[in-house]
């Protein structure tokens, strides 16, 4: 499975605009997660 190495800042950082920030952070945190890195839900 693919995953870009970027920092929580940097993704962050790069969020869509129409992404409210704070479902950006939740999903960031899940990126960033064993779960979300394997594909886990």
């Amino acid at each position: 499975m693919y995953y870009d190495l970027v920092t929580p800042d940097e993704a962050m950082r790069n969020c869509p605009n129409k992404v409210p920030s704070d479902q950006c952070q939740i999903l960031v945190a899940f990126w960033n997660s064993d779960e979300g890195k394997n594909g886990v839900l």
